[in-house]
């Protein structure tokens, strides 16, 4: 052994007896976030930590795809300094092993490509491979194999197997690890391995060697491998220099560096992709502060399904009808006190979601008036009878013009009860409650009360506090647009808020007690406030906002939530800021220079002068951008004092990095008019980061100019005209291709030619659809099944030739169409596989149509008896047999009544296709089948649906041995006793985690005896507590529910 060596190893033994016995009882996220911490003392041990406790399963996934060790190695590094880089972004902190898992296999198989790429002699890709004979593959080619379906497990399936299945955890430490039921581990790790071993099968796997290779025997535990010291130390140091210098430093070697840059932009690129198709939820942080925000959201990442127009001699698509459907609506039942007394002379509103109506196009004016005024949501009202009884008949309920599948997935409106000295409730109106009678029961009433005041106390009179959202305590995600927990009044002028008084007071009545209400306070002279406040006296913990952005960049504000009575303060709006904007370079006038501060803009004049009204005193960030001049954009805090009123402040803007260059046609040279390119800037430790990133079309030429910040950054080709290939990444968690991109590096002043990018055209296919005979089939009508990204033209009818044109089409990616006859009970599902060879001009493929299947089954109660009113849903599932990306689903069918013995049957089933099956039925919980396939013509009987009976609910609260009650711990319903995957009705609570004191309240449970699974995590836990225990229910337990968390013993580290 060299001296070393030696001192490598006693540094190593010195470090694990002073740091690893600490930092070994900490958690991923505790980690993490002292990694994240800026202190290098505390960032590399914890990143070392998190790298020896991961570190087996990466290098593992990396040696599978990579024969050479030193390959691995840099695959290894790569993968943790990404890791380094996005600590901030990654969603589930608490179990690091599934995302390290999925960004090793993506890193060695982008690695693996290259390399087979350099040889005279090209292997197929690991995702390829598919034998008859699974003894034809070593071991590691099998486990190679295994790691590609793993990546394509849905999130609730991919973290137990890895965590249980390669990195060796018992099902309580996962169900610690991910916070979940210790029932619901269990079930989804079975469901994770049935999978794998169908999957296994259709790559042509015998069944034994599926059996045993989906189980733990084969995948083994992975935690045991050994990872060289060395190695552990050199990857810790340089990611704690990434993250808190934004330099490597030269133990690193280059092609570790060229995986993690590569990665990088794949994620950014995914990001992009994300925010142009996100819908509504991806935007909701914006709401917490201010209405503005949520109005900018995009629309739905769904396609628009539309006819396509049929034509005599050549098949062409038409574009989706813009125009939104009137849907009718109807609803009926009674409104009842929580005695379940009749209340009579009820208000009850049928509404419609002011959120999604917020989101379509309109003018300025109105917009302005909107934010002021807020939406007439409301589409019908009415009183009860005498007996708390209520109607609404065909009600006619406008589209929207940015939401899709409106009345058929998607259910956009609530019935809501108000009553004087009551709490309000609603319900969210589905296809399954239109069918059957609702009851709506109104507790007690909730207040909130508090006062506006000035800084110097003065009362704010007359300002309008309205309720923008109720959530249940604990959980204040009052932007969710589903309101089975909650509701949201997001722009609505609804009904219910107040004024203050002469004193600032308010007082808002009506509100349902123990519920969290978003508070929004407008006044014309004062600045717009949100606030949380409770209905309840018990003190609640503070709501964390975390914001994400680009790399990784996190930021972090709490947010109190009030009780009793509080006090807002409120500025006023009457300082200005003026002053002139000038280039650095020459002192000249930045003319037309736009500021942007409080999500509004401002131009300056051709002498650069602005004037900016409306500000409070404090500090104010402001965008300072020119597009006339070459000069970068800025981010500035200026101070804005109480006194003087106005103030005057000059502004310069430093020279940028120029970028210019051409979008090509990769066939004819030509230019490429309206292509969106973005420069995404590597955030460095001495420049402020920009909350937008600057972008640009091309001109009819194809030429585009981008004005950047200096430094490093990734030119990204955003968006790509119809009728040309998109990257082979543009899907989720896909990587970026370079083709598409463009890494920059340059300094202040300068201009970059950026090298061309050449796009080829997309696919077009004829169908030619056909009967078993031979003979054209007319009014066929063609699905594209492409779920993942938005088809040019998803869908449409074959001609009276039997023709049909499908455009858009990505070369060297597979596609899935549908093609039915429903009149003649024909179909076909086609797969168009990723084709080296194919040309983009338009060929021709014949489809020859088979008899549809039919899909039966029966919906039973827990006693085998019928159910007759539900919804009963049809999905109709895709898995790209080319591709290892997710599976996608879409409702096909629908039906709302079925025969009185409970029995249902699809008979549109297309032969080869993958359906399952979803039921809703009042008063029980809800299922999902199992996904089935036919053959031509064939009937399939699918397993009988079991749905108990859900009346039973169950309150109580946790305490410690000594009796002191317990927050945040997890109460769920435990499954596992169950054969069949029963999910919780809308508007039930089968699992919340204990609030203030102690207190939890499930609703909507099975009926009869049940148990109940209750967990807490170890992070910030009192380990003198035993962390999870079971409890048995009866079915007359009405007494409020009291759960003792025992002592634990010390051999169990906590986990009973």
């Amino acid at each position: 052994m060299t001296p070393g060596d030696l001192d490598l190893r006693l540094r190593e033994q010195i470090r694990t007896l002073f740091e690893v016995g600490s930092l070994g009882a900490l958690s991923d996220r505790q980690l993490l976030d002292r990694f994240s911490s800026g202190d290098t003392a505390a960032s590399e041990p914890a990143f070392a930590m998190l790298v020896e406790r991961h570190g087996p399963l990466v290098l593992a996934v990396c040696r599978r795809l990579l024969a050479d060790p030193h390959l691995a190695e840099d695959a290894f590094q790569a993968t943790f300094l990404v890791l380094a880089r996005r600590a901030g972004s990654v969603r589930n902190r608490d179990a690091l092993g599934g995302w390290l898992h999925r960004v090793a296999r993506r890193v060695a198989l982008r690695l693996r490509i290259r390399i087979d790429r350099r040889k005279s002699h090209e292997r197929p890709e690991v995702e390829e491979v598919a034998v008859n004979d699974a003894d034809r593959l070593q071991h590691d080619e099998l486990r190679a194999v295994i790691d590609a379906e793993i990546d394509r497990l849905g999130e609730a399936q991919r973290l137990p197997v890895v965590l249980c299945c390669l990195q060796g955890l018992s099902h309580e430490e996962a169900a610690h690890q991910l916070d979940w039921p210790l029932g619901s581990v269990k079930s989804r790790l079975a469901r994770g391995r049935r999978r794998l071993q169908d999957r296994l099968l259709r790559r042509g796997f015998a069944p034994a060697v599926a059996a045993v290779a989906g189980s733990t025997a084969f995948l083994g535990n992975e935690a045991t491998a050994a990872v060289a010291p060395a190695l552990v130390e050199a990857t810790a140091r340089a990611a704690t220099a990434l993250a808190i210098r934004g330099l490597v430093t030269g133990v690193v070697p280059a092609t570790a560096l060229v995986l993690v840059r590569e990665e990088l932009v794949s994620m950014i690129a995914f990001k992009l992709k994300l925010a142009a198709a996100v819908s509504l939820t991806a935007g909701s942080f914006a709401l917490l502060i201010g209405f503005a925000l949520a109005a900018s959201q995009g629309e739905e990442a769904s396609p628009k399904i539309a006819p396509a127009k049929q034509a005599a001699e050549t098949p062409s698509a038409n574009k989706a009808d813009a125009s939104p459907v009137v849907v009718k609506l109807s609803a009926s039942g009674k409104v009842v006190d929580s005695g379940g007394k009749p209340i009579a002379g009820a208000t009850v509103i049928l509404r419609e979601w002011s959120l999604y109506r917020a989101r379509e196009p309109r003018s300025k004016e109105d917009r302005t008036f909107m934010e002021r005024e807020g939406l007439v949501d409301s589409l019908a009202e009415t009183k009860t009878d005498d007996e708390g009884r209520f109607r609404f008949d065909d009600v006619a309920a406008p589209g929207f013009k940015k939401t899709e599948g409106v009345g058929q997935s998607v259910f956009p409106w609530d019935v809501v009860a108000l009553a004087p000295g009551h709490g309000l409730n609603w319900v969210q109106l589905t296809l399954q409650n239109q069918q059957a009678p609702i009851t709506l029961t109104l507790g007690l009433e909730g207040t909130v009360r508090g006062r506006i005041v000035e800084p110097g106390g003065k009362p704010v009179v007359d300002a309008k506090v309205s309720v923008y959202g109720l959530q249940p305590l604990g959980s204040p995600d009052i932007n969710g647009v589903r309101t089975d927990n909650g509701l949201n009044l997001s722009w609505s002028a609804f009904p219910v808020g107040a004024k203050t008084d002469s004193e600032g007071r308010f007082i808002i009545r009506g509100l349902p007690i123990e519920r969290i209400a978003a508070l929004a306070v407008t006044e014309p002279r004062h600045e717009r406030l949100f606030a949380f406040a409770a209905t309840t006296d018990e003190p609640q913990p503070n709501h964390i906002q975390r914001s994400f952005r680009s790399f990784g960049r996190v930021t972090e504000s709490r947010h109190p939530i009030h009780t009793g009575g509080f006090t807002l303060t409120a500025k006023t709006t009457d300082h200005v800021l003026t002053g002139r904007v000038t280039l650095e370079t020459g002192g000249k006038p930045a003319r037309d220079a736009r500021l942007t501060c409080n999500n509004q803009a401002t131009k300056a004049d051709s002498a650069g002068r602005f004037h900016i009204e409306g500000l409070t005193s404090g500090p104010l960030e402001l965008q300072v951008t020119s597009a006339d001049v070459d000069a970068a954009p800025i981010v500035t805090t200026i101070a804005i004092p109480e006194e003087p009123k106005v103030l005057e402040r000059s502004l310069s803007l430093p020279p940028g990095l120029v970028l210019t260059g051409r979008v090509l046609d990769g066939a004819s040279g030509k230019g490429i008019a309206n292509a969106l390119l973005t420069f995404i800037p590597m955030p460095e430790a001495a420049r402020t980061s920009l909350d937008f990133d600057p972008q640009n079309e091309t001109d009819a030429e194809g030429r585009y100019r981008l004005v950047v910040p200096a430094g490093l950054g990734t030119l990204l080709l955003q968006t790509i005209p119809q009728g040309f290939a998109k990257p082979v990444g543009d899907r989720f968690d896909g990587p970026a291709d370079p083709k598409f991109s463009r890494e920059i590096s340059g300094r202040s002043g300068q201009t970059i030619e950026v090298a061309e990018f050449s796009l080829i055209r997309s696919r077009n296919i004829v169908l030619r659809v056909v009967d078993p005979d031979g003979r054209p089939v007319e009014n066929a009508r063609v699905d594209v099944r492409d779920f993942n990204r938005q088809p040019e033209q998803p869908s449409g009818k074959t001609d009276t030739q039997g023709r049909y044109e499908v455009t858009g089409l990505q070369p060297h990616e597979g596609t899935v169409i549908d093609v039915t006859a429903s009149d003649r009970r024909l179909g076909a599902m086609i797969e168009l596989l990723d084709d080296e060879t194919a040309t983009t001009a338009a060929t021709s493929l014949e489809v020859r149509l088979q008899p549809l299947g039919t899909l039966s089954g029966h919906v039973l109660d827990d006693d085998g008896k019928p159910l007759a009113v539900q919804v009963l849903y049809l999905y109709r599932s895709v898995a790209f047999p080319d591709q290892s990306g997710r599976s996608f689903g879409r409702i096909v069918a629908t039906q709302h009544q079925i025969d009185e013995d409970g029995s249902y049957s699809f008979d549109q089933i297309i032969a080869g296709a993958s359906y399952n099956t979803h039921v809703e039925v009042s008063g029980h919980a809800t299922s999902s089948g199992k996904h089935a396939t036919v053959k031509p013509g064939q009937s399939v009987r699918l397993d009988d649906f079991r749905l108990p009976v859900t009346d039973q609910e169950v309150k109580g609260v946790v305490v410690d041995p000594r009796g002191n009650p317990l927050d945040k711990v997890m109460v769920s319903y435990d499954r596992s006793n169950r054969t069949d995957a029963i999910m919780p009705p809308t508007g039930s609570v089968w699992f919340e985690k204990t609030k203030s004191f102690g207190r939890f309240h499930l609703t909507g449970l099975p009926r009869g005896p049940i148990k109940l699974s209750v967990s807490r995590s170890q992070e910030g836990a009192d380990r003198s507590i035993r962390n999870i225990k079971s409890i048995d229910v009866a079915d007359d337990q009405h007494e409020l529910l009291r759960i003792e968390l025992p002592d634990a013993n010390d051999h169990l580290r906590g986990i009973d």
